[in-house]
């Protein structure tokens, strides 16, 4: 075996095991069905959306979630110390629709996120049955609610995640986060979500829908209140509770528009691309070398390639594309970022270095306007690395 391709061996493996993950995850996430109950049957709702300086997206998400198709709804804005008109904007809309009542947060308690602190007083206003937890600037399709509640009533289900539609005006960005969304469906397995043996368990901060009484049985977001992914800590949370959990394919439903610019995105996830390797370089750097040796080898030797090498360099590329679109076609992505395989993970771990590297300059990230040192995050650390 010569050396070119004993080098390749290990990304065609990993191109083939992508392809299986992500058409795994295809076939076993679908969409919601149709909603299969009376108006009358469906359970209060409480929708609490967290917001932190959101004045350019919210009144129009907020509007879209007033508009949804659900009979005994119950809106919360946590306003979390915005410097913006996010507060006067979301007490504007509430006095339109008695619907929305507005929560205002003024001062972060000790030892808390400010996010997770926006959720908790979010929790302790609302009065449904069911809760929905939705970040400020995602929209939701008229028929969301009803479908969503249906699903988790007739599946007799007590959490539910969605992964939703995101647009950019940015081919970078686009190119991210398809490598991101990828990344999730290889090694997150969460075909395995609904299986109660499995500790598969993630949640997504556009959409985690929950019972009252299964939230209750959870040490709640005291347990997660400095977990950066507190997203997905909060799912993973629910499974390890005994909840009945499920993951659902909510781009035809869910939308929003995932950061103005490039820069904008990588400044983002500053905060989060360093908490799935618990804020530890040595995971992060192994992590970095798997998605690198992976992703971008095949790419790298192609060209230099013959004979065998050649083949294998162009099958790993081939199904690497392959697995790429199935993912856009998925969720609605921009196909065109399929096309390049190789450029999103270049991106993906410029944004994960930049991360590790200015973190550990600063000695901890700044988030909602607030200081939380590297000894805090790790201290605080709930989530477990898919």
């Amino acid at each position: 075996m010569n050396v070119q391709v004993a080098v390749l061996l290990v990304p065609l493996l990993y191109a083939a095991y992508a392809l299986y993950a992500v058409a795994r995850t295809v076939h076993a996430v679908r969409r919601f069905p149709e909603c299969q109950h009376k108006d009358d049957d469906l359970p209060q709702l409480s929708v609490i959306v967290p917001a932190c300086n959101e004045a350019d997206t919210i009144e129009a998400a907020l509007r879209t979630k007033l508009k949804a198709h659900y009979p005994k709804l119950e809106l919360i804005v946590v306003n979390d110390r915005s410097t913006d008109e996010t507060g006067a904007i979301a007490e504007r809309v509430a006095a339109e629709d008695p619907r929305l009542k507005v929560v205002h947060v003024t001062e972060l308690p000790t030892g808390w996120l400010g996010k997770l602190n926006a959720l908790e007083c979010g929790r302790a206003a609302a009065t449904g049955e069911i809760i929905l937890f939705s970040d400020a600037d995602v929209n939701f399709g008229p028929e969301l609610l009803r479908r969503s509640v249906s699903a988790l009533m007739a599946q007799k289900l007590d959490f539910i995640t969605v992964i939703a539609e995101m647009t950019s005006q940015s081919f970078l960005l686009d190119s991210s986060l398809t490598t991101f969304l990828r990344g999730l469906l290889i090694g997150g397995r969460i075909w395995n979500m609904r299986d109660p043996s499995s500790p598969i368990g993630v949640g997504a901060g556009v959409f985690n829908l929950v019972r009252r009484s299964a939230l209750e049985k959870t040490p709640g977001f005291e347990w997660i209140k400095m977990e950066v992914a507190d997203d997905i800590a909060f799912g993973q949370m629910m499974k390890k509770s005994g909840a009945r959990c499920a993951v659902y394919n909510g781009a035809y439903d869910l939308h929003l528009a995932y950061y103005s610019s490039f820069p904008a995105f990588v400044r983002g996830l500053e905060k989060n691309s360093y908490a799935g390797s618990s804020y530890r370089p040595s995971i992060a750097l192994l992590m970095l070398f798997i998605l690198a040796y992976g992703e971008l080898t095949a790419a790298a030797l192609l060209p230099f390639a013959s004979g065998v090498a050649m083949w294998m360099a162009a099958a790993s590329l081939v199904l690497v594309a392959i697995s790429q679109a199935l993912v856009v076609s998925w969720v609605r992505r921009p196909m065109l970022t399929a096309v390049l395989p190789a450029l999103g993970p270049l991106l993906v771990i410029f944004i994960a270095a930049r991360a590790v590297l200015l973190i550990h300059l600063r000695g901890g990230i700044s988030w909602r306007g607030t200081f939380y040192s590297l000894a805090q995050l790790r201290a605080g650390m709930r989530l477990e690395r898919l």
